[in-house]
């Protein structure tokens, strides 16, 4: 076989992966647009539910912690408006993600039977939206904070960009092992609430590690959602706070997490089509 021949074969399958991936994207971006209208709908406030359904969430714990004057922290080194913003905006993403994939597959079985549809498009479609919506929240209430005087800009931007990007990176992975859960257990549509509320001390929301006996350091370091927010307060109020964390864990955990939700999903659309 010529050098020519072989290149050949070589340069389809890349042409054909990179349309594949074309056909994904706009897939996603089909059933992320539906989700927004099925969801939020076109009249009324429509699509500002988008980001102002876990905007307020955040606001009115912020609000409160403020009023009672409640102070955080060694030395008081961060802010309350700050404390509890990187914590709640990181619970209200971890509740809606696990939540909303939860009943992905389930609610959107119809589509299923389009060809180009999978099941791991409904989930990315849905965890992007969520991821958005929170974004969004946190970004806008960052400027706000901080024009009110409450808070200082992030001092590392970029450390809490990426600390964000590997906590939602946990939560999602999270959300597909809930998506399978859910499809293959009717009782576990029915407790998830209650694991997200007992999970809740498991976030690293409420406390740092720093602050805590070493005994329960040693518990809270297991968490991979603590890691998170570990980092993302580290680049919003800098090194002074003392955070725990390492990204090397939270990086490894997610790769076994997305593997393990990848394998378990893969066979959910043909049990739901044969159902």
């Amino acid at each position: 076989m010529s050098t020519a021949q072989s290149v050949a074969p070589k340069r389809r399958r890349q042409d054909s992966f990179i349309e594949s991936l074309k056909i994904q994207g706009r897939v996603i971006g089909a059933l992320f647009l539906r989700e927004i209208i099925t969801r939020y709908g076109r009249h009324g406030l429509g699509f500002l539910w988008f980001f102002l359904e876990p905007m307020m969430f955040s606001v009115g714990v912020t609000a409160l912690w403020t009023v009672a004057g409640m102070a955080h922290g060694q030395g008081n080194t961060m802010p309350i408006a700050g404390f509890a913003l990187t914590g709640y905006s990181a619970i209200v993403l971890w509740r809606n993600m696990v939540n909303r994939l939860t009943n992905t597959t389930s609610a959107n079985k119809g589509l299923l039977y389009h060809p180009n549809v999978r099941v791991v498009d409904l989930i990315y479609a849905r965890a992007l939206l969520e991821f958005a919506a929170c974004t969004m929240s946190l970004v806008f209430l960052t400027f706000v904070f901080w024009g009110l005087g409450l808070m200082a800009l992030p001092v590392d931007p970029l450390k809490a960009f990426f600390a964000w990007l590997l906590f939602a990176w946990f939560v999602i992975g999270a959300g597909m092992l809930a998506a399978f859960m859910g499809e293959s257990s009717e009782i576990f549509d029915r407790i998830v609430h209650i694991i997200l509320y007992l999970a809740l001390p498991l976030t690293g929301a409420f406390t740092m590690v720093s602050w805590m006996p070493p005994a329960i350091q040693n518990v809270l370091l297991y968490s991979p959602l603590v890691h998170g927010v570990e980092m993302l307060r580290e680049g919003y109020f800098g090194a002074g706070i003392d955070a725990r964390y390492s990204v090397a864990y939270l990086f490894q955990v997610n790769l076994v997490l997305t593997l393990l939700g990848l394998i378990l999903i893969r066979n959910i659309r043909r049990k739901l089509i044969d159902d």
